[in-house]
């Protein structure tokens, strides 16, 4: 039987190849479960690039301590950082890049670890639900789909279609469910040992043998001044770049976009939208996984982590010191990970605001009525 690896297969998809195995007149496979008539987009937004389930997920991997996983990974590989009470658990980038979707358990909620590298957005969504009034739990695997150069997954259960970057069901039985998001981070796991001496990694026994992972198939994909990304239709109406990298934070149902540009000059960014109090702290190092062929040595893009900057009762105004960040009210020393390590306020920590990293064409897609830090206000 011909096996083709995540590479293969992403790099056919880069070329512009379609999946002949589900082609249809939409590009969608003929023989999909999907209840098509329950539906919150038109059929035709949907194409078929790869094969179904080309992109293997990783489902209920195995963990590996600190001491361990520094004998598998290397100090500056970047990986996806998920934090549930005292569970701090780390899913390699490198991994993602190849299996989408990892399902998984953390502080006993049900999650899906999801990325989109056209998107570059990591979202990770719990997979626990209500729907008719009964509790269900599903997994989630790739569907070959694309919609707005965004990744669409589907369910196991109902077959339906889920945008990667929104978490919503657009097509079939759950169409209208939206997944609670879980807040993440990205760091490398050099940071995320020194900041976690509990916490665990996946195991590198989760790897397909055959997929070369630490390198990407996505080459130089990364350009800032690319024109427009792969298999976007239409270019949104926005004054920033497509592949500009943006955060993107949701205030009390409204969605803000913040240049990383901006951030990074500032190292923390401390702003009140709607007059509600947010700062945004910015941590060097992290790289990019769609520059070089070999990620170790891609452009280093940075990070972004956004909080709640009102903590104790009080506003606090912070500035980056060298890797960490100091409020000016108490003096006191945080963590990128929001985490209070020195100071009058020592052993709090920041409440993460809902955010997602990517290129801004993603968020000016989805959530065309943005509004732009710098240009709006």
């Amino acid at each position: 039987m011909l096996r083709i690896t995540g590479l293969a297969l992403a790099s056919f998809l880069l070329l512009g190849g379609t999946a002949d195995a589900q082609r249809s007149r939409v590009g969608v496979y003929p023989d999909w479960e999907t209840n098509k008539h329950l539906s919150l987009a038109n059929e035709y937004e949907f194409e078929a690039y790869t094969p179904k389930n080309a992109f293997k997920s990783i489902d209920y991997p195995t963990f590996i301590n600190n001491e361990q996983a520094k004998k598998s990974y290397d100090f500056n590989e970047v990986a996806v950082i998920v934090s549930v009470g005292r569970e701090h658990k780390a899913y390699p980038l490198s991994m993602l890049l190849y299996h989408p979707v990892i399902n998984d358990r953390i502080g006993g909620k049900a999650i899906a670890v999801t990325y989109c590298p056209l998107t570059d957005a990591v979202n990770v969504w719990r997979r626990d639900f209500v729907h008719k009034g009964m509790p269900r739990e599903i997994d989630f695997s790739v569907s070959g789909l694309l919609r707005n150069s965004n990744t669409v997954l589907y369910d196991r259960v109902s077959e339906s279609w889920w945008q990667q970057f929104t978490g919503k069901a657009m097509v079939g039985e759950f169409a209208g469910i939206s997944l609670e998001p879980i807040s993440s981070i990205r760091m490398t796991m050099g940071d995320f040992w020194n900041a976690y001496p509990y916490g665990l990694a996946v195991s590198p026994k989760a790897k397909d043998p055959v997929i070369p992972y630490g390198t990407t198939p996505y080459y130089k994909y990364d350009q800032a001044f690319r024109e427009k990304p792969l298999f976007l239709r239409h270019m949104p109406d926005s004054p920033l770049m497509a592949m500009e990298r943006v955060v993107g934070i949701e205030i009390i149902g409204k969605h803000i976009v913040y240049p990383f540009s901006e951030i990074e000059k500032m190292g923390a960014l401390n702003d009140k939208p709607m007059d509600m109090f947010v700062t945004i702290f910015y941590q060097e190092g992290v790289k990019s996984a769609l520059d070089e062929k070999d990620i170790s040595k891609s452009k280093s893009i940075g990070a972004i982590a956004a909080y709640s900057a009102f903590q104790s009762g009080q506003l606090l105004t912070f500035k980056k010191e060298g890797k960490l960040f100091k409020d000016e009210e108490t003096g006191s020393l945080w963590r990128f990970d929001g985490t209070c390590i020195d100071g009058a306020l020592k052993g709090e920590k920041l409440k993460p605001l809902k955010s997602q990293n990517s290129f801004a064409f993603a968020q000016m897609v989805f959530y065309p009525k943005s509004l732009i830090y710098n240009i709006n206000w």
